[in-house]
């Protein structure tokens, strides 16, 4: 009898756990990009994410790494440790500070000094959100043109 009763709490705590490897990727907008003063010559970017929760849970966050990149030059990238809960299909506004990478902003420069347009320049965002010791990173990749994310922006 004790065998079967720990056989069925064994099973009972895989099927838990095979819930929380279904979790889906919270969607997440760039609502912001903005500078703010940082140490140096060179500024300091705060990025608006909202972020929306699509599973039945909770997510809670323990922290995050991302990049933006334009043009495939890494711009600026940051991390943070203070992020808010998700509540489970609900919906979260978190603001990120980013720091320049000079080389990647020496880059995009000459492509701008070469007369690229600076509204069709393509974007690419990555997060990687820290959901707990035993789970994988979630992956939030978005892409686009400057342009797209302006209209998004003014909607």
């Amino acid at each position: 009898m004790r065998q079967l009763y720990i056989l069925l709490v064994a099973i009972s705590s895989l099927v838990g756990c095979s819930n929380l490897l279904e979790l889906k990727a919270p969607n997440a907008s760039v609502t912001a990009v903005r500078p703010v003063a940082g140490k140096g010559l060179l500024p300091n970017f705060e990025i608006d994410l909202h972020l929306s929760n699509p599973n039945d849970q909770e997510l809670s966050l323990r922290g995050a790494s991302y990049t933006l990149e334009l043009e495939g030059n890494p711009l600026v990238s940051g991390v943070a440790s203070k992020l808010p809960a998700l509540p489970a299909y609900g919906e979260a506004d978190v603001t990120l500070t980013a720091v320049p990478d000079v080389v990647g902003a020496v880059g995009l420069a000459q492509q701008l000094m070469r007369g690229a347009n600076l509204s069709t320049l393509k974007y690419r965002f990555e997060a990687r959100l820290d959901v707990a010791a035993a789970l994988p990173d979630i992956v939030i990749e978005k892409e686009g043109t400057l342009d797209k994310l302006q209209s998004q922006k003014s909607r």
